[in-house]
């Protein structure tokens, strides 16, 4: 039995097209050839390298839609709905309700986006960073079969 399979998959003259009694074929994605090669790693106790690697090389891709296409195509699919900016902070009270909250609300959201936050927000911030950190570090770093030496709030962790 073999550690590594590596399988390979060409396409060659992919397209797809419909036929108009008039002007004959219309190609509504133009002839391109597709290569994948998907590499899979059988041993299950190898952690160096990925279980599975899969890689594609695509000469090119040309798509021709018409308008009435495109409206079709957009009524089929729900037009996408507005989401809050940081839901986490976003009050769940109406503005005449809680303005403090709102007002705090537009504060940390500005000072998001322009990469000024306050210092209590940083020192937070940087104690999630380093608790993570030092988590992954043991995780990545644990040798197979022997356990990490797990802490209790190790499972309490939500970044």
């Amino acid at each position: 039995e073999q550690p590594i399979l590596y399988k390979t998959l060409s396409l060659s003259q992919l397209n797809l097209w419909h036929t108009c009694p008039i002007h004959g074929r219309h190609y509504i994605l133009h002839p391109c050839s597709l290569t994948l090669h998907l590499r899979q790693n059988t041993t299950l106790d190898c952690t160096v390298h990925p279980q599975f690697s899969l890689s594609s090389s695509l000469t090119s891709l040309n798509f021709v839609v018409t308008r009435r296409q495109l409206l079709l195509s957009r009524s089929l699919t729900p037009p996408p709905q507005p989401r809050p900016l940081f839901p986490e902070h976003r009050p769940t009270t109406r503005p005449t309700k809680s303005p403090k909250l709102w007002w705090r609300y537009a504060l940390i959201s500005i000072g998001r986006l322009t990469r000024r936050r306050s210092w209590p927000a940083f020192i937070s911030s940087l104690r999630t960073r380093s608790r993570y950190l030092s988590l992954y570090t043991r995780a990545r770093y644990s040798t197979p079969g022997h356990p990490l030496s797990a802490k209790k709030d190790d499972y309490d962790y939500v970044p």
